[in-house]
């Protein structure tokens, strides 16, 4: 069936659901700190991990310098903490304790993906750092081909929102905001890889972790500086501090004021039973900036910040 029987030239609001628990790993129970290695894939392709880390992707609490964007619309930096998938290595420390459910047990400094890499860990998707967003794979290759072309041919201005189901709620940690630049790979094709101009970071995080996969699309995402329709896209954060266990809240995303916010040919779900998979909402412009909006209405509301770059570490 031809490309343009499944999909029409209309940006698309997809809510992507993935795995939402925190990263677990062995430590001792007295131990503040921990190194946190690479997530490995078996040989045999279960995601068992390393020294029993859980299996499968997982979120963790990063602590990196980035920069967002203020109510008054001017770029910041600042030391922020933020949930997003990073399955390479990282340095972890326990975070104040918390009776709230839900709140982060350990923030993690990212390492370098270029020191101690090797060729069997899972890939990071989507990838918060570097000089874009970038979104490479996942559930690209799902079952059903009206979803999982919908993910290969998403156009400009689409917003996929990466988040998880716990309970009834939606826990946001990415609006990605699909620019103009998306190109055709295939895992494995060196020329097809080499064409993406890619840091070298990005290709050991991400691309080099893909195992089987052909007719992906890359996209990389809206910064704040080239923004499509004046929307861009960010990571809900919080500004750190090591004395307060509210750096490690989840934001959660009202999906009833969203879906009252803008039209689509369908709401945006709130099944609770959704873990995985993805829901697609077809519409226009003026709605996806609405939508857009709103959610940013609710990170500012929420008293979290639009944050829009991570330099990769060193």
């Amino acid at each position: 069936m031809p490309k343009q029987a499944i999909l029409d030239d209309r940006p698309t609001i997809v809510q992507f659901f993935h795995t939402g628990r925190e990263r677990v790993f062995p430590v001792a129970e007295n131990s503040t700190t921990a190194r946190v290695p690479w997530v490995r894939e078996k040989e045999d392709g279960k995601n068992n991990g390393d020294c029993n880390i859980c299996t499968g992707h997982a979120r963790r609490l990063v602590v990196h310098d980035g920069e967002y964007v203020d109510k008054r619309g001017v770029l910041r930096t600042g030391k922020l903490a933020f949930w997003t998938e990073w399955e390479a290595a990282t340095t972890a420390t326990r975070m104040p304790p918390s009776s709230v459910p839900g709140y982060a047990k350990w923030r993690h400094a990212v390492e370098s993906p270029l020191v101690n890499t090797f060729t069997n860990g899972i890939n990071t998707d989507p990838c918060v750092f570097g000089s874009t967003f970038k979104y490479c794979c996942c559930q690209q290759h799902v079952k059903g081909e009206v979803g999982s072309r919908t993910l290969r041919l998403l156009v400009p201005g689409s917003i996929v929102l990466f988040g998880s189901r716990f309970k009834t709620r939606f826990l946001l940690d990415t609006v990605f905001v699909v620019s103009g630049k998306k190109s055709d790979y295939t895992e494995g094709d060196s020329v097809s890889i080499g064409s993406l101009s890619v840091s070298d970071e990005y290709r050991a995080l991400s691309l080099d972790r893909l195992r089987g996969k052909q007719d992906n699309t890359f996209f990389r995402g809206t910064t704040f500086d080239s923004q499509v329709e004046s929307i861009w896209s960010f990571t809900p954060a919080r500004e750190f501090s090591k004395s307060d266990f509210r750096c490690g809240e989840r934001f959660i995303l009202d999906i009833g004021k969203l879906n009252d916010a803008f039209k689509a040919d369908r709401p945006l779900s709130t099944d609770p039973l959704k873990k995985q998979g993805i829901t697609i909402c077809r519409t226009d412009t003026e709605n996806v900036i609405k939508a857009w909006k709103e959610i940013l209405r609710q990170v500012r509301d929420k008293k979290f910040l639009p944050a829009v770059h991570f330099d990769w570490p060193k």
